[in-house]
């Protein structure tokens, strides 16, 4: 009892111990994994949003980098055509340059739907103005006139006004404008001539565009991606693609949005919760204040980290689970080594060595399984020597028949299976008889081994097979018939010289017959039907070699 009561114990304090161990290690593990992931998600929502929103600015840039050169020409055209109100052909030649420049613009200016110098109405140079929107002709003839502050319509000539009250350049607020039919964004710098504003100098971006770059925001399912107008109006949201009012924002999202403006960062990384789902977002400004940026539900998010913590319990009662197997044959081997050895011994008297001895230690034990050891590993070798006179043929050294039967078949089997090509090539001695007939069973020995030698040369040992008295067989896999052709040349080679050293011996010419044939996937259905192929082929060109020696003679 005490001994099984110390077992128990043992075992008991190793089980905990490991759990224990397991458990904190995940613990750690958990939290370590928790942090890397809030990092590289805060890394993928930045990626996100930058990637997308330097591609805006960059359109963003690129259109007021245009308008400022168009501003300048206009400018300059007005400060040194002083005839420009009397003389309608510099009017003319003025005006096409500026719709020549509108148009190469808007033509090459990603994004961007129209370009224009646009004049006062009330002023002499307003004959000047000029529109040019993209894929638009008749729009560009028929464009709307601003008309006066008073008398302005929202959507036609209000971008007007809002430009010359502001006095710099600068972008005029998402808006729609209803020549164009649809929302744009618009960067506009007024042109004075002797500080008085004559006209506005502009250009309009389709929001569509920033519409398009937000929406190809891609991360896990949930992942989106949202734009803000500087007026806190939502231009684009993948529920809301044509975007909607502040006051049409649904409640749970009005804290976010208005963070996102009241920060004094232009760039930031949040969370906020609706309905008791958590998101991630990041954010950043653009060069005309909208806000554009990229949402991911949390629990997605942490998706792994979850299935991480069911995993990483799981593991740890498997770990402890394999402590307790563990425990146990460590205290039973501690204390009953003697089974074991005794176990083996039981084994290896039945011819079962494949049982491993796992016992060692310095004490009479542990010798003792040092001596099995040893005595196991003569008994293997003896077996494996048995094994290989069982297949080797007496005489010859080469596999034998008993061989080719069991290597043939195994063979035929794998390449069957695995769509392989194989050959079989036969191999017979001539006048083997005539030579133990006339010089003895001596000479008859001599003959087979030196074809025997001369097959070994050619095809390898371990190819090489003695079926019969004078026959042999050579299996060959993955080979080709120009190869095999070569090779049998060589073996005639080689049985030559073997026959000109041995004149005094056979005093004739020593020859062999050999026939092959190859593996037919869809006629072969044993190793005996390629036999036969290779037996027939053997057989005709003994007849040759037959024939050429009579005529030779």
């Amino acid at each position: 009892m005490k001994v099984r009561s110390f077992r128990t114990r043992l075992i008991a304090l190793v089980v905990l111990l490991v759990f224990f161990t397991v458990m904190v290690l995940e613990v750690a593990s958990i939290g370590l994994m928790y942090r890397l992931r809030v990092e590289d998600v805060e890394i993928m929502l930045q990626d996100q949003t930058y990637i997308r929103a330097e591609a805006m600015d960059n359109a963003l840039q690129r259109a007021e980098m245009s308008v400022q050169i168009l501003h300048e020409q206009a400018e300059y055209g007005l400060q040194h055509r002083a005839d420009i109100l009397t003389d309608e052909k510099q009017q003319e030649t003025y005006r096409q340059m500026l719709s020549g420049m509108c148009m190469n613009t808007v033509e090459n200016t990603e994004g961007v739907i129209a370009s224009y110098v646009y004049f006062d109405d009330r002023l002499p140079y307003s004959e000047n103005t000029t529109f040019y929107v993209k894929n638009a002709e008749e729009l560009n003839r028929t464009i709307a006139p601003v008309g006066t502050p008073e008398d302005v319509e929202v959507g036609v000539g209000d971008w007007y006004y809002t430009s010359v009250e502001r006095g710099t350049a600068g972008w005029i607020d998402p808006f729609y404008y209803i020549p164009y039919h649809t929302k744009v964004i618009s960067y506009t710098i007024p042109l004075y001539l002797n500080d008085t504003c004559v006209a506005v100098v502009g250009m309009d971006m389709e929001l569509e565009y920033f519409r398009e770059l937000t929406a190809d925001v891609r991360l896990y399912d949930s992942g989106f991606g949202f734009l803000l107008s500087p007026e806190r109006e939502v231009l684009y949201h993948p529920s809301h693609p044509e975007g909607m009012t502040y006051d049409a924002i649904p409640e749970a999202y009005l804290p976010t949005v208005d963070y996102i403006f009241d920060s004094s960062m232009d760039s930031n990384n949040g969370i906020w919760e609706i309905e008791g789902d958590r998101l991630w977002f990041t954010y950043t400004t653009l060069r005309n204040h909208m806000r554009m940026g990229t949402v991911v539900r949390e629990l997605e998010v942490l998706k792994p980290v979850y299935a991480m913590v069911i995993r990483g319990f799981l593991v740890a009662i498997a770990v402890a689970f394999v402590a307790a197997l563990l425990t146990i044959i460590v205290v039973r081997h501690m204390t009953r080594p003697l089974k074991e050895l005794t176990l083996v011994a039981e084994r290896m008297s039945r011819g079962d060595l494949s049982t491993p001895i796992t016992f060692a230690g310095p004490d009479e034990f542990g010798q003792l399984a040092s001596a099995f050891r040893v005595m196991k590993i003569k008994m293997q070798e003896s077996m494996l020597n048995m094994s290989d006179l069982a297949y080797t043929d007496a005489m010859t050294g080469v596999n034998n028949k008993a061989a080719y039967k069991r290597d043939s078949e195994g063979i035929f089997e794998t390449c069957r299976k695995n769509m392989e090509d194989f050959a079989l090539v036969v191999v017979d001695v001539n006048n083997l008889k005539k030579v133990n007939d006339a010089y003895g069973h001596q000479a008859g020995d001599a003959l087979i081994k030196g074809v025997a030698t001369a097959l070994v040369k050619v095809f390898g040992k371990r190819n090489t097979y003695r079926v019969g008295g004078d026959e042999f067989c050579i299996l060959l896999r993955n080979c080709f018939s120009s190869k095999i052709d070569d090779d049998l040349m060589r073996l005639r080679n080689e049985i030559f010289v073997f026959s000109e050293s041995h004149q005094q011996v056979f005093h004739e010419e020593v020859t062999a017959a050999a026939g092959y044939s190859f593996y037919n996937r869809d006629g072969d259905t044993s190793i005996e039907m390629l036999y036969q192929r290779a037996d027939e082929r053997m057989y005709a060109n003994k007849h040759e070699i037959k024939e050429a020696l009579k005529n030779k003679a």
